[in-house]
């Protein structure tokens, strides 16, 4: 038995042959389409990773300056320094501070000479480490200045933050008192 292919079609059937090549070929130009907008996804992904990673390493740098700038938090307690601003007027007031050690007596004689200083009075003041702390002020903190025209040694005069904000007192030598990480009070050290 033999069998014979007819190659006659009828319209019918060429009409859809014709369509589904049709629709295979617009398949193909979609997946094309398609396709190229997924490598361009992927590029742009990798693009913004890139970025990403960019920025995730200048946030950290940014951080690690902040953290060098403000310096390491302070415990409570009394510290002793060089006030180099106050910001009352800031929505959470903050003052910049050189901590220093302050010795007295013997002990400012013992420093001073380990360090090679000679001294000609009983105080010596002495600065280990030159960075400058940034801290927040308690809105409330106790201001009390002891040197001429402000106050004396032994009439210390309290004003407010606001008040020692605006002195510019040319700045000197501050006790300061951290309580929860805040300064509540600032006290001016006399140095005759």
């Amino acid at each position: 038995m033999v069998f014979a292919w007819d190659r006659t079609a009828s319209p019918d059937q060429s009409g859809a042959l014709a369509d589904a090549v049709a629709q295979r070929d617009a398949a193909q130009d979609q997946v094309a389409v398609l396709t190229d907008r997924l490598e361009g996804l992927r590029s742009s992904l990798t693009e913004v990773r890139d970025q990403a990673t960019d920025l995730e390493g200048r946030l950290s740098a940014a951080q690690a300056e902040l953290v060098s700038m403000i310096g390491p938090a302070l415990p409570d307690g009394k510290h002793f320094g060089a006030l180099i601003a106050v910001g009352a007027a800031q929505e959470q007031p903050r003052l910049m501070i050189d901590i220093e050690q302050w010795y007295t007596d013997q002990a400012a004689f013992d420093a001073a000479e380990k360090d090679g200083v000679i001294l000609d009075h009983p105080y010596y003041i002495r600065n280990e480490n030159p960075r400058w702390r940034t801290i927040e002020i308690d809105p409330t903190a106790k201001v009390s200045l002891t040197v001429y025209p402000y106050g004396q040694i032994d009439d210390p005069q309290i004003v407010s933050l606001e008040r020692f904000a605006d002195l510019s007192l040319g700045w000197s030598e501050y006790w300061i008192t951290m309580e929860h990480g805040r300064v509540v009070a600032i006290e001016q050290q006399y140095i005759s």
